[in-house]
């Protein structure tokens, strides 16, 4: 079968890493591929290379929209793609050259499955896992699976269209997961392969880099959208899902610390709140690392000692 692949690439003022993200699309194996470029209003010449890229490849189309944010560039891309199947590239990121064609056999590997996904860091290898709609949404919080993000995974275009599925343009993190995770819901079947082919360039896991933004506080929105279902679920997968939501709070919460003002006050108080209300689950949970544990007991009962990171 050589079916044609959609991969979707929002772009914003990304001019340092778009030739190394678009050639690695370029260079796939599987080479039934259309390459959407959204341009989301960049002003660094992002716009250019977009247009020269267009220009020299029969299969490359671009869109220059206003800058409106990764959600509603993933949602203009898919609007106009045209493939049996949708894959997102980030515009600072790169894939491995055989990541489309890997994934393309796994989704079509013996059975018809919904999405297919590889894995994006270094983990011991597993092989090959087929996963119901259940597990699959557990991997999509264990912090030491494949995430919930859009880019490490292949989407039925199908399935997207019929469950009338977009990336929530009110939400501005975790916009991915809370995407994936509607799609894992209402999916049979999905693929997984811990084969690492997505590269991360600009990934910050550090729990003290980065300002924090007021924009980071939708994350909760996506949460409680997510939690709103957590009584379908088992003790395990609404651990889970919990003990995620900590993890990512604790990370907007020592951003918070570090920059303390009166107008960030509130925000202190009520992500507190929420990480408390969860805490004894996150800690009792296996499958988070002793060290977040032991950093979020640091974060939660010496705050002084993140204020000393300043």
């Amino acid at each position: 079968m050589n079916e044609l692949i959609s991969v979707i690439i929002p772009i914003y003022n990304a001019k340092e890493y778009l030739n190394k993200c678009v050639d690695s699309v370029i260079n796939q194996t599987y080479k039934n591929i259309e390459i959407i470029l959204v341009d989301d209003g960049s002003n660094d010449g992002s716009e250019e290379i977009c247009k020269t890229y267009s220009q020299n490849y029969k299969n490359i189309s671009c869109i220059h929209i206003e800058n409106n944010g990764v959600s509603n560039a993933r949602n203009q891309g898919i609007k106009i793609s045209n493939g049996k199947y949708i894959g997102f590239v980030d515009a600072d990121d790169y894939i491995d050259d055989g990541m489309y064609e890997v994934l393309h056999n796994l989704i079509n590997y013996d059975i018809k499955y919904d999405m297919s996904v590889c894995e994006i860091y270094d983990r011991k290898s597993n092989g090959v896992q087929k996963l119901n709609s259940q597990e699959a949404i557990y991997n999509l919080f264990n912090i030491n699976s494949f995430g919930g993000y859009a880019c490490n995974k292949l989407f039925r275009k199908e399935k997207i269209d019929l469950l009338n599925l977009e990336f929530r343009e009110n939400i501005s993190m975790c916009e991915d997961l809370l995407f994936t995770y509607i799609y894992c819901k209402n999916s049979n079947n999905i693929i997984y392969t811990s084969e690492k082919y997505y590269f991360y360039i600009n990934n910050d896991h550090s729990l003290v880099n980065n300002s924090f933004n007021v924009k980071q506080m939708s994350v909760i929105d996506t949460f409680n959208i997510i939690l709103k279902d957590e009584s379908m679920y088992g003790e395990n997968i609404r651990a889970c899902i919990k003990s995620n939501y900590v993890v990512i709070l604790l990370k907007i919460y020592v951003k918070l610390l570090i920059q303390k003002s009166n107008s960030n006050i509130e925000n202190i108080s009520y992500i507190k709140d929420i990480i408390n209300k969860n805490f004894k689950v996150f800690i009792k949970t296996n499958n988070i690392p002793f060290k977040y544990k032991l950093y979020s007991i640091i974060i939660m009962y010496f705050p002084v000692i993140i204020r000393l990171l300043k």
